[in-house]
């Protein structure tokens, strides 16, 4: 990455922009730089400094709908943006000629779901509920510079059929394939709720409690591609990364859909997309990941989902749409469709 801030430059903005001095800990990140800061009385925030294209409308949404969230009491921890020493919330610097911003938020305690081994059904299911918690308190919220054009806005996905050549005869048959049904969807999908969401309740945004015996869902972090889209876009984002890993997707799936439904009401025709679109999440990510492979500059963090996506797409290929859809329908008080 061209631009690239240290942890020095970082440590400096944190003391001149926010009168913090404290130890810095690089973190990884998709387009963001982010740093962890630690003070001497224990207090940690994250630093967030943007690319240079980065639009400070994009960031003053985030900020906004921040600001919305904190004031709904959810029973699932947030980050909070942290003014600097003159009151803004939206920072600029200067960096090797350009101008980059930056922000500070409040740390959120707790252990990345990547890294929590085992995850029972209860986890999955609490998961459900947090996040189905957070869809139901974007629902009110309103914002000018949610409306924008974004490749990883699942209403954009078809973006990635100009991309199948990159892959070898298995993959792109399965990619296809699926890639047809999001096509055959359209008519049904495109009239489906839509409302600000979250847009990325991945693997390493979702935090987890220190309880090991009984572990919940206790924070989700990184609002970086909230986007106005198709409400039922963020369960199918969740859902195509609770599935890597496990052993039979769908029935995490169901696990996950019980805890969510109890907070968003689904409907018929929003079940009727979602097997479809867990799968066009995965192939967006996969073909992201491809995509930066051949790009020099490109980070670790952005390829680590390739492996554990192409693995959960290869599974949610061998569950039958019409029995997925029944079963969706089930946890959610539908009669099933008769074939």
């Amino acid at each position: 990455m061209s631009n690239k801030i240290t942890s020095e430059k970082a440590n400096e903005i944190a003391d001149t922009i926010f009168g913090i001095k404290a130890i810095v800990i690089e973190l990884p990140g998709y387009e963001d730089e982010n740093f962890k800061l630690t003070t001497a009385s224990g207090d940690s925030f994250i630093l967030k400094v943007s690319q240079p294209e980065e639009s400070v409308d994009c960031l003053e949404f985030q900020n906004d709908l921040l600001k919305h969230l904190g004031a709904k009491n959810l029973a699932v921890n947030l980050p909070n943006v942290i003014p600097n020493i003159e009151g803004d919330l939206v920072s600029t610097i200067t960096s090797e000629g350009k101008k980059r911003k930056v922000r500070l938020l409040t740390w959120v305690e707790g252990r990345l779901w990547v890294k929590v081994n085992p995850k029972t059904k209860n986890l999955h299911y609490h998961l459900g509920k947090q996040a189905g918690r957070l869809t139901m308190a974007m629902l009110d919220f309103k914002h000018t510079h949610s409306h924008r054009e974004f490749e990883w806005d699942l209403a954009n996905a078809n973006w990635t059929y100009g991309y199948l050549h990159l892959f070898s005869s298995e993959k792109k048959e399965i990619i296809s394939y699926f890639q047809q049904l999001y096509y055959e969807i359209q008519s049904n999908y495109l009239n489906l709720p839509k409302s600000i969401i979250h847009n990325d309740v991945n693997n390493y945004n979702i935090l987890v409690s220190e309880d090991y015996k009984d572990p919940t869902v206790s924070g989700i972090i990184d609002f970086g591609d909230v986007i106005h889209t198709q409400t039922i876009n963020d369960l199918a984002i969740l859902l195509a990364y609770a599935i890597m890993d496990v052993p039979d997707p769908l029935d995490v799936t169901l696990d996950v859909l019980k805890g969510y439904h109890e907070h968003y009401r689904f409907s018929e025709d929003e079940l009727n997309c979602l097997y479809t679109l867990v799968a066009m999440r995965l192939i967006v990510s996969i073909t992201k990941a491809t995509i930066h492979k051949a790009d020099d500059s490109s980070s670790a963090y952005q390829v680590s989902s390739e492996k554990p996506a192409w693995e959960a797409l290869k599974k949610w290929n061998q569950v039958s749409p019409e029995f997925a859809e029944n079963s969706f329908r089930d946890v959610c008080g539908f009669d099933a469709h008769l074939s």
